[in-house]
C-alpha cells in the first residue's frame, strides 16, 4: 500500500479500509517500507480497499466515496 496511506498510533500501525461506504480503522503489521510504499505482512485480506486520500479528516466510520482513477 502507499506509505501515506498508513498511520501510527504509539507503537501500532493502522489503515482506513472501505466497508460500505464508510471507513474501518484496521490495525496492521508493517513490513518493507521506503518513502513511497509499503509491504503490509498482516491485518489486512486480499482484495481489501485502503482509503489513500484526505487520511488525516478520516476517523472510524467516516463515510466516503470511492474514486477510481
Amino acid at each position: 500500500v502507499p506509505s501515506s496511506a498508513i498511520q501510527r498510533d504509539g507503537q501500532e500501525y493502522y489503515v482506513y479500509v472501505v466497508k460500505n461506504g464508510s471507513v474501518a480503522r484496521t490495525r496492521v503489521l508493517v513490513g518493507l517500507q521506503n518513502s513511497t510504499d509499503s509491504v503490509i505482512t498482516g491485518g489486512l485480506s486480499v482484495g481489501d480497499e485502503v482509503a489513500t486520500s484526505n487520511i488525516g479528516v478520516l476517523s472510524n466510520g467516516s463515510a466516503v466515496s470511492v474514486v477510481k482513477g
